[in-house]
């Protein structure tokens, strides 16, 4: 052990240095934390809109073919039995 009160008070001062270096460092990683956090529910909430959008146009797709696909069916056989006809 050591007995000179400088070495003691240099220790403790360098201590004392590092631990708020620490304390800067760990303040500053708690700030990017928080933005991080708030950036994420930024996102998931615009990642839950663009789903909806995606629901809507999806079921307004559905929509469209249930109207469509049976006028084609008749039209396809309309001209399908036109074409017998004419034969």
């Amino acid at each position: 052990m050591n007995l000179n009160p400088l070495y003691h008070l240099r220790r403790y001062r360098e201590l004392e240095w590092r631990n708020t270096d620490l304390v800067k460092r760990v303040s500053g990683q708690l700030k990017q934390i928080e933005e991080l956090r708030e950036e994420k529910k930024s996102l998931e909430t615009q990642l839950g809109t663009l789903r909806k959008e995606v629901i809507e146009k999806d079921n307004r797709i559905i929509q469209l073919s249930d109207l469509l696909v049976p006028k084609a069916a008749e039209y396809v056989s309309k001209n399908r039995k036109e074409k017998r006809g004419n034969k």
